[in-house]
This record gives C-alpha cells, sequence and structure tokens, in this order.
C-alpha cells in the first residue's frame, strides 16, 4: 500500500512536470507560429497600402505634369497671338491655379535663354 501511494505521488508529480514542461512547449511554438503568421499578413496588408499610395502619388503626380503642359502650351498660344509676357501670365494666373511665381518661371523657361 505504501508503494502504491508513492508510486502515485511520483506519477502525480512527473504528470505535472510533463504538462508542464508540454504547455511550455506549445506556447513557444505558439509564438513562433503567430509571429511567422503575423509576419505575412502584415506584409499583405503593407503591399495593399504600398499599391494605393503608390497609384495616388503617381495620379498626382501625372496630373500636375499634363496640367504644366497645358499651361505650357496656352504661353505658347498666347505669345505666338502676339500678347505681352504680362498679359499671357495674367491670363495663366486668372485661368489656372498657378501663381504668377510658377507662371512666370514657366514662361522665362520656354522664351528667354
Amino acid at each position: 500500500m505504501f508503494y502504491e501511494l508513492e508510486f502515485r505521488s511520483r506519477l502525480a508529480r512527473e504528470t505535472k512536470k510533463v504538462s508542464k514542461e508540454a504547455r511550455k512547449k506549445g506556447l513557444a511554438e505558439g509564438r513562433k507560429e503567430g509571429r511567422k503568421e503575423g509576419r505575412k499578413e502584415g506584409r499583405k496588408e503593407g503591399r495593399k497600402e504600398g499599391r494605393k499610395e503608390g497609384r495616388k502619388e503617381g495620379l498626382t503626380e501625372g496630373w500636375v505634369k499634363g496640367e504644366k503642359r497645358v499651361v505650357c502650351d496656352m504661353i505658347s498660344r498666347l505669345t505666338a497671338k502676339g500678347y505681352s509676357k504680362q498679359d499671357v501670365i495674367t491670363a495663366v494666373t486668372e485661368l489656372t491655379h498657378f501663381t504668377v511665381e510658377e507662371a512666370t518661371v514657366l514662361y522665362d523657361k520656354l522664351f528667354v535663354k
């Protein structure tokens, strides 16, 4: 009977020890898998956000370049029709969102050498 009690006591301690170790190991594996999965999801979200931001920046950049081209064309046409530099710059600033300084810089780039 004594041996049986001793056996059960040791068995209980070993079971508790093994259970504790298994729990530790399971938590470590879970953390490892969680990190791996988290990185994967993070990359996916980052790519999606990056593409969205890139599109927005690209459209903005394209719009600015296109608008600049239109204004340069406007300056060229008005100058070709004989308008003065001041009249051209006034027309550009009234018809677009360009400032006097921006319009002057474009005019000078096109006609002042």
